[in-house]
């Protein structure tokens, strides 16, 4: 039923709060949110959101006959508000990065705090010098062989909810075995495979929490975890890639682990591997609100940043160059690292500022 909701238009262009168990509601697409605040839970334990960017500190709003003392209506109608229990503190969260407080520490390892979760154990190969109870440590929580939560100082490749490019390590009828960082590896179930998972190759995947088994797989199957709300970016905009397919057209990329995005081949005069992040831009929005993508800053400012690169070239090279327009496309990439229509924008920025002369055979600085 939730995930028919999470379906709906008019529930897909909203952000959307829910007041539960983080365990449950984590394997939909919620996170744990520290703004804004909610009354009914202390430090936002239990409450989480999905589409939510807010920064802004404010405590959500209810119907006065749900605040906490609120005067009850005549005759003692309208809800009564159940008391909260009290707990252990915040519920550990599984395939993330977690701040947890140690009980107290053995000769095996320490004892961390997991709330709801109970203890965890953290190994001793783990433990930081001189930790002792009450410390808090950074940790990875994730479940070992026997599905108890354990804990690690490590950081993997990627979290539950990121996308990352990894390479396999092993592979069995029912799966492939990732090298992610960890230990233990990141299992992709054969019914989560695109094609079969060759060993030694890296692929894109998806990290995520099953909710069948409550342990940290991921998938190749990468449509389905792009997000499916209309892209928020301005054109231009600075944007963090991960390369995930190479096609007829050009590369595939994920933006800022949200949306799918194409660099046409034509425009793309690098090397690019699948699993690859890299900085980019945003170049165009399309009425099918698919993104075209770009590895050098568009517009104005973009070719002014390049112009200057440029210039500084020109001035390393003793003043003159021989490069022109009609240089092969490769040539102008392996100098300057734009493509040849890019370098013709600046070059001709340049020549009306007067700052460089022209001729059939290169490109001097002006005065030389």
């Amino acid at each position: 039923l939730l995930r028919f909701a999470l379906r709906q238009e008019v529930i897909k262009a909203n952000t959307i709060f829910v007041l539960g168990d983080p365990r449950f509601y984590q394997k939909f697409g919620f996170a744990p949110c520290a703004m804004p605040l909610c009354p009914f839970d202390k430090d936002n334990a239990h409450f989480l959101s999905i589409r939510n960017n807010t920064s802004s500190q404010f405590t959500v709003g209810y119907e006065p006959e749900f605040n906490i003392g609120a005067p009850r209506a005549a005759g003692g109608g309208g809800p009564r508000v159940p008391r909260k229990k009290k707990t252990g503190g915040k519920m550990a969260l599984i395939g993330r990065i977690n701040r947890l407080t140690v009980k107290r520490t053995r000769d095996y390892g320490a004892h961390l705090d997991g709330g709801e979760s109970g203890d965890i154990l953290l190994p001793i190969r783990d433990v930081p010098e001189k930790c002792r109870a009450g410390d808090e440590v950074e940790v990875f929580v994730y479940t070992d062989r026997e599905d108890h939560l354990r804990a690690t100082t490590r950081k993997p490749q990627a979290t539950v909810g990121q996308f990352a490019g990894l390479r396999v390590v092993a592979s069995s009828p029912s799966g492939a075995f990732l090298h992610w960082g960890l230990e233990k590896d990141l299992f992709v179930p054969k019914s989560e495979q695109q094609d079969k998972m060759a060993q030694g190759k890296s692929y894109v995947v998806f990290v995520f929490l099953d909710e069948k088994t409550n342990r940290i797989t991921a998938s190749a199957r990468l449509d389905k975890f792009l997000s499916p709300q209309p892209p928020n970016y301005a054109e231009g905009e600075e944007v963090d890639l991960l390369i995930y397919e190479k096609t007829d057209l050009g590369y595939k990329a994920i933006v800022n682990h949200s949306h799918g995005g194409m660099l046409y081949k034509n425009e793309v005069f690098q090397k690019l591997l699948i699993g690859q992040q890299l900085k980019g831009y945003v170049k165009k929005i399309r009425e099918d609100l698919k993104i075209d993508l770009s590895l050098n800053k568009p517009g104005y400012q973009g070719i002014d940043d390049i112009s200057q690169a440029i210039l500084q070239a020109i001035k390393d090279h003793g003043g003159r160059i021989a490069v022109t327009d009609k240089s092969p496309p490769e040539d102008i990439y392996s100098l300057f690292g734009v493509s040849k229509k890019t370098f013709k924008k600046a070059i001709g920025a340049l020549y009306k500022k007067r700052l460089v002369t022209l001729d059939p055979n290169g490109i001097s600085l002006a005065g030389r």
